[in-house]
């Protein structure tokens, strides 16, 4: 399994780009301002879209993707296909390619032959990425302000998980616990600790939350990716998760 952080930044600043994640050339978790690192051809190549949740920083890059490739979708008779929970399908469709904020490609060029489908998610469906079966996405539960979810991506030998938007609670765990062994856990860290209560109202994690949550893990994973930290506060966000993950394998992105 091949994994291109193209963005991870909960904001904008300092050159930062938004979520957006590519497996293997054609696969891509999240859709945020982090597509714009891509060439068209390198875009082009992308055949499934997995989306966390409908927040824009999430989303910001589709409807310019969907349009970039437009030509090349219906020259190739295929379309792009983007998996989510129904309730984010359904606000995608209701506020986002509704015909004013953007065109609905899901109806163009035609109803019948549309270039974007869209493939509403179930949790702990698990969907295979290749014609072998050998790379496999799941859907996991998170906990945000709006429905939400993550995922796990298991091919031979690695399990990658990317948490999406969450705050820490038992369930969390408990859906984490439930991948088995991780080797690589993605996960957000939004706020530093002094935010502790807009991390909470918000759906997001601060470093304190992170230690408590890999805590309540039945077992660590092997490498920790933390993601998501607002570009304002990126520098006491790290120097705190420094004072909490001493012992653990862990970076920033």
């Amino acid at each position: 399994m091949k994994i291109r952080v193209l963005g991870a930044s909960g904001g904008l600043g300092d050159s930062s780009a938004t979520t957006a994640i590519l497996i293997d050339q054609t696969t891509l978790l999240d859709a945020g301002t982090g597509l714009a690192h891509l060439s068209i051809d390198e875009a082009s190549a992308i055949q499934h879209v997995f989306l966390s949740h409908a927040h824009l920083d999430h989303v910001a890059g589709l409807p310019l993707l969907v349009d970039s490739l437009y030509e090349r979708l219906v020259s190739n008779n295929r379309a792009l296909t983007v998996h989510a929970l129904p309730a984010v399908i359904d606000v995608l469709q209701r506020h986002l390619f509704n015909q004013q904020l953007w065109p609905d490609f899901g109806t163009l060029p035609s109803a019948e032959q549309p270039v974007l489908r869209f493939a509403p998610l179930t949790l702990g469906q698990r969907i295979p990425l290749n014609a072998d079966g050998t790379l496999t996405i799941t859907p996991i539960a998170v906990k945000h302000r709006v429905p939400a979810c993550g995922f796990q991506v298991v091919s031979p030998g690695t399990s990658f998980v990317f948490s999406g938007d969450t705050t820490y609670e038992p369930s969390v765990v408990d859906s984490l616990d439930a991948c088995g062994a991780i080797d690589i856990l993605m996960l957000e860290c939004a706020f530093p600790d002094r935010h502790l209560a807009l991390a909470r109202q918000s759906g997001h994690m601060t470093p304190a939350l992170v230690a408590q949550l890999l805590a309540s893990l039945a077992q660590r994973p092997g490498q920790l990716w933390i993601t998501h930290l607002k570009p304002i506060y990126r520098q006491d966000v790290i120097a705190e998760l420094g004072a909490v993950l001493q012992e653990d394998q862990w970076q920033c992105l």
